[in-house]
């Protein structure tokens, strides 16, 4: 998500990213479920570190990662993951 030279990785990057955290929440029903959760917990801890670092494409990636996640926050009950 921060690669400076290639915005095709980036792209790419943000659909695993949101591939990832569907699967997270589909799991996260079982008995593990606070193993799932962490997942989730720290890609956000990420997102958010990332939107305030002094580097501009690491504030690039973190907005990309948000827009290719959000929806699932929009449409979703996940906000469990805010706890």
């Amino acid at each position: 998500m921060i690669s400076g030279r290639n915005a095709s990785i980036r792209d790419f990057s943000g659909i695993c990213l949101k591939e990832f955290l569907k699967w997270t929440v589909k799991h996260a029903g079982g008995y593990d479920q606070s193993d799932y959760l962490k997942n989730a917990t720290s890609i956000l801890k990420r997102i958010l570190s990332f939107s305030l670092h002094p580097n501009s494409f690491k504030r690039l990636g973190s907005t990309l990662a948000w827009n290719s996640i959000y929806t699932l926050y929009r449409y979703k009950d996940i906000d469990f993951f805010l706890n």
